[in-house]
This record gives structure tokens, sequence and C-alpha cells, in this order.
């Protein structure tokens, strides 16, 4: 029913209603809490436990892709992250035993597929993916960690050419580290003994795949190193296999090994389009085992063709230097006679002088010139104011000897310079 007021509007039966109800008292949902008498009371850790087991019995083994953010590998060896897509992001963390597995390194904006289990952590109470298996999306797992190992070593200076060592031409002790049933061995010792079988030959046998593999490998480095220091090079490798058969030469102990080898090292891994890090690192490398065999050991014929080869240039050098030469010695040799000739005609000019001299000085060169030389009985030559009436002297001339007596002495006054 429609009624009208006096101010012209209407309401109606629905409005009175509404209006009863609004004024009806409300019930207290406090009071109603308070009323119930069966509580059950969790402590907080009690209450995160049961979700952390209804989320792993719920949750477990499932699979999630997304991109890593957040990523921290702690000192404890855990590995922390969070998993995001467009409109969403989840806390995860795979820890030690799990990490160590991988293959390559997690890092933020990688695209991963993981399996694991959802988990409450206790403390905080929020939930969280731990993951036991973890793989890349597109680029492959081991491509990743092949690409990320190798710009770590190279940003290091391990691939640097300047750190190459040489291999000798002609080594007589030689170190080989592979398997000793596998087909390498048996192409590396056909091609030795083929082309120079008096040489020394040490294998180290390893095993070349698996995960073992790596540190065998390692220590059959270090061995050699250490123990056989004398080894002219070593030859490291195996026959041709699948990424996951030549893996253990795509780890980084066994880089680092190679890197730190004082005996020059050849990387002969798989076949020629097979590239492993050992490759990069070594000092040299071989397509194939058979290869490094090759490049290590020159043939005998080659040997003797290059020495005659050698032997027959350095004879044309060597008459080429006596003819380019010879002329160049005898023009040498005349102006050698020459300077000493003009030396020792100076030398006898200045001779002459000196002679010509002395000659000019001696007491018969004097006499001959009017001059003439008093002595006394002892022939000894003495001035004149020494002697005294009575003596006995000698007077000598150019030809001419006289002998005589002192009658008398008179002294000269010394004539002044002036006059």
């Amino acid at each position: 029913m429609i009624k009208k007021n006096d101010d012209n509007t209407f309401y109606g039966d629905l409005f009175e209603n509404f209006s009863d109800h609004l004024n009806t008292p409300k019930p207290d949902p406090i009071s109603k809490i308070k009323k119930n008498k069966d509580r059950k009371i969790f402590r907080v850790k009690d209450l995160n436990k049961i979700v952390k087991t209804q989320l792993e019995s719920d949750f477990s083994g499932i699979w999630v892709e997304g991109e890593i953010s957040n990523a921290k590998l702690h000192s404890s060896g855990h590995f922390y992250f969070s998993l995001k897509d467009k409109e969403a992001q989840i806390r995860a963390v795979m820890f030690k035993g799990m990490y160590s597995y991988l293959k390559f390194t997690p890092e933020n904006g990688i695209k991963v597929l993981l399996k694991g289990s959802l988990t409450c952590f206790i403390k905080t109470g929020s939930y969280q993916i731990n993951a036991k298996y973890m793989e890349t999306k597109g680029l492959g797992s081991l491509q990743l960690a092949y690409e990320q190992l190798k710009n770590k070593l190279q940003s290091e200076g391990l691939f640097d050419p300047t750190y190459k060592k040489n291999i000798p031409m002609l080594p007589q002790k030689i170190g080989v580290i592979t398997s000793p049933t596998g087909a390498a061995i048996r192409d590396i010792l056909s091609v030795i003994n083929r082309r120079y079988a008096n040489v020394n030959i040490i294998i180290y046998p390893v095993r070349v795949q698996g995960d073992e593999a790596k540190f065998e490998i390692r220590n059959a480095i270090k061995y050699f190193n250490k123990k056989l220091a004398d080894t002219d090079v070593l030859l490291i490798g195996r026959g041709g296999g699948s990424i996951e058969d030549l893996w253990p030469f795509n780890e980084e102990v066994v880089a680092r090994a190679i890197s730190d080898s004082i005996i020059p090292t050849i990387s002969c891994v798989g076949h020629e389009v097979d590239f492993v890090i050992s490759d990069f690192v070594a000092d040299l490398r071989a397509a194939t085992p058979s290869s490094s065999a090759e490049l290590v050991i020159r043939d005998k014929l080659e040997i003797k063709k290059q020495l005659d080869y050698s032997k027959s240039i350095l004879k044309k050098i060597m008459a080429n230097f006596i003819q380019n030469y010879a002329q160049d010695i005898d023009y040498l040799n005349e102006r050698f006679q020459l300077l000493v000739k003009n030396t020792f005609d100076k030398k006898a000019y200045k001779l002459g002088l000196l002679h010509s001299r002395l000659i000019n000085l001696s007491p018969h060169a004097i006499t001959s010139r009017g001059y003439a030389i008093v002595k006394d009985l002892n022939n000894q030559v003495r001035p004149l104011e020494s002697f005294k009436v009575n003596d006995q002297i000698n007077i000598k001339g150019y030809n001419t000897e006289l002998f005589c007596e002192i009658l008398k002495m008179k002294t000269l006054e010394k004539k002044s310079k002036d006059k």
C-alpha cells in the first residue's frame, strides 16, 4: 500500500518494514564467541607445525616453473631465492646437499623448472618451496653451466695465450691421463709406436665419466707435477661421447689443475667438433687423442728430412756470409796495415829527432865546434875553479888531447848583462 505524506512524498509498507528492521537490536558477536565453551587453544609454534605437516603432505613432489630472483648463496652452502612470474612470487630454498649436484649456477633472471615440496618455516610462519631438483628452461642446464664456467675462467685469465707453455719438440717422457681400457689410449699408443717408438710413456689410469671422474683426473695431474715433475708433457683426454660423457673435462677442479700444472699439457677430448673447458685452459688443444700423439711425437723420417733441410740452409747461409764479408775483411786488413805503418813512421820520426838532439848534446859534438873538456888525472870532468896551481890536467879537444900543469890562475870578473 502506498501512502501520501503532507509534503507530497510517498512511502509504502516495504519502507515501514525496513524501518522496523533497522530498529530491531542486533546480536552481539563478541558475546556469542564468549559463550562458546569448546575452545581449542594452539600455541603459535604448534600451529605452524600443523601447517608445515599439512603443506608437506598435500604439496609433495610438485613441479613449479618461474624466474629466479633475490638469489643468495649462504656461507653454509644453502641457496635461498624467490621464484616469480608476472603475477606472484614465492620463497624457495635448496639446501647444500642438493645444491652441490647442480651443474649450473642459479642466478637472478634465469628461468627454471624445479621439483620440491611446500613447507613452512616454523619460526616466521612463512611458507616456501624446499627444492630438491632444478633445471633451466630454454638453454639446457649443462650448456648453461658450460657457458658460466667458461666466462668465469676467461675473466680470470686462464685462457690467456701469454701463459701458455711451449710443447717440447722431442719429448723423452710422456704422461697420459685417460681410461686404461678406452679407445683413446689404444689410438695414442699406436700413433706413438709408429712415429717414434723409443719414447718413455707413463699411463695414469682414471675414470673419464661419472661424478668421481673429475677428482681422479685432478689428482692424476697433481701426481705428475709432484712425483714425476721430469715428465715433458701430459696428454689429458678421452674418446668421443655425449655432453654428459665428456662433462668431467668441463669441471672447474679439472680446469684449475690443468692451469696450475708446471708440466705442459695437451687436451685431447672427444672428436674435432667437441669443445670442452680443458681445451681452452690447456697449453695446446688436439682435436682427437690420435692427433694429440701426432702433435707431441714427430715422425722420424720427418725429423730427418727437416734436419737435412736445415743443414743445407745453414751451409748456404754460411757461404753467403763468407762471400758477403770477404771483401770487407780485405778492406779492413788493408786499413789495419796502413794504420800500423803510419803509426810506425810517426814513432820513427820522433825517435830520429830525439836521436839528433842527443848527438848534439854529446861531448864529441861539443868539441867538434871548437870547445874543449877539462878533466883531472882521474879522468873526471871538473869546473875550472876547483883546480889550483901546480895541478896536472887533461884538456881534450875534437881530435887533440893536451896534458898540462897549471902555472898560474886568474879569476875573471863576471860581465854585466846590461853591457
